[in-house]
């Protein structure tokens, strides 16, 4: 429940306090239950400060490798702990939040009231469920009969009905706009467009690699053949490629990928794949997580620099899971001491990619995904002539992201707060 005083640039009432519900959407999910959790153990408050500091701006961080938080920035646990104090003193607490969970199996109307501000799921299976069967289903009226069947599909639009019937309440995020980034096939499409002549700040371009999508067709070599055609006509692309499945979240799968070193490659590379061009980036790269209008940067280990010259190789595929250690130069059957160090520049050589430096690009993906709570990965090229955008993904960990959960609660309530002062948007 939220409560907060009727202030006049909150509320346009001096009643008494109000309690509103904010709800987790799916409540099997396990990072949902630690949220749940913490907020039952250590937050009956959202902040013991006025409703002006709650509605402050959310705090920007950037990071390396260890995270670290400025100290005017960081926000601190959501606890009561001076409430009294602050009654004596006449201040009134503004705001006390806590989250219950919500069965989407049962009417939502008959949970908790029926009456409900925000709700915030993370119902990605079931959504990747329904964009399945879209994409498989001939148009028809016993697809249509079959897909009302289908439990997923009932828990997506039980949410979704809901927010058509009850104006006053925030969706955080719309199934529909999280369905697109189940594919990466359409995160590449609507990346390619939407990053035409943007910068970051200081004036880099910022693209997405370049991509085809393997062909489905059930004989390996004619797929290579098409494949070797598509990259040679369409993109003029050429080893080394990376190789995801086109799933991109949802599944154990979407994180097993490939890099094709050589064309003979081809063969054993699966359907239902996309294929990008290789970018040598030092072996970093960096995670950027959006919560509304909070947004921040992390380092993170990636894939080492490959040399140009492939043809000595005797491997010709490495596979990897994108979520354990990312291979090195040896599993590609390279001697480090071979490759040339100048193809690894200096950190020093490169503009840092900071909050400030990528707030164009969370800002054209945030327009051109409709989401609030996603991440994202930036590559930077060896050069620096470029910065590249990769796996656009729906309410990501965020486990490097300090105090997350008070974070979490302060966006919110924002959201809240703000919809009761203008109407939903």
């Amino acid at each position: 429940r939220i409560s907060n005083t009727a202030q006049a640039d909150i509320m346009a009432t001096s009643s008494p306090l109000e309690s509103t519900i904010i709800t987790l959407g799916n409540s099997n999910d396990s990072d949902l239950r630690h949220i749940v959790r913490y907020f039952r153990s250590n937050c009956s408050s959202v902040a013991c400060s006025s409703v002006a500091g709650s509605l402050a701006s959310l705090s920007e961080t950037s990071a390396s490798t260890t995270p670290t938080t400025s100290a005017n920035n960081s926000a601190g646990p959501l606890t009561c702990s001076n409430c009294k104090h602050q009654r004596r003193r006449g201040i009134r607490f503004p705001i006390r939040i806590s989250f219950v969970p919500l069965d989407l199996d049962n009417p939502i109307e008959d949970q908790h009231g029926g009456n409900f501000d925000l709700i915030l799921h993370k119902l990605t299976e079931d959504i990747l469920s329904c964009s399945l069967q879209e994409n498989s289903n001939v148009e028809g009226e016993d697809d249509d009969i079959n897909n009302r069947q289908d439990p997923s599909w009932k828990r997506v639009h039980a949410l979704q009905d809901y927010y058509q019937r009850n104006s006053h309440c925030c969706l955080v995020d719309h199934p529909k706009n999280v369905q697109t980034v189940m594919s990466r096939s359409d995160i590449a499409n609507v990346l390619q467009k939407c990053l035409k002549s943007v910068t970051t700040t200081s004036g880099i371009p910022v693209k997405s690699p370049r991509f085809v999508v393997i062909p489905e067709d059930n004989d390996p070599q004619q797929r290579a053949h098409q494949l070797k055609r598509s990259l040679h006509e369409n993109q003029e692309m050429s080893t080394p490629l990376i190789v995801k499945p086109l799933i991109a979240a949802g599944t154990k799968q979407s994180h097993f990928m490939l890099i094709a070193m050589q064309d003979s490659a081809f063969v054993k590379l699966p359907p239902k794949s996309i294929v990008q061009e290789f970018v040598n980036h030092d072996a970093t790269l960096f995670k950027v997580y959006v919560m509304g209008d909070y947004v921040s940067v992390y380092e993170r280990h990636s894939l080492p620099n490959l040399p140009d010259d492939l043809s000595p190789l005797s491997v010709d595929l490495v596979d990897f899971d994108s979520q354990r250690p990312y291979p090195k130069l040896k599993d590609f059957g390279l001697d480090i001491k071979t490759i040339n160090d100048s193809s690894i520049s200096s950190a020093s050589d490169h503009v840092p990619v900071t909050v400030e430096e990528v707030r164009p690009v969370v800002d054209a993906l945030k327009a051109a995904f409709g989401l609030e709570l996603f991440g994202f990965d930036i590559l930077r090229r060896s050069d620096d002539s470029e910065w590249l955008v990769v796996d656009v993904n729906y309410f990501p960990s965020y486990k490097e992201v300090p105090n997350f959960p008070s974070l979490l609660a302060r966006y919110l309530t924002q959201r809240v707060l703000e919809q009761r002062r203008r109407g939903r948007r």
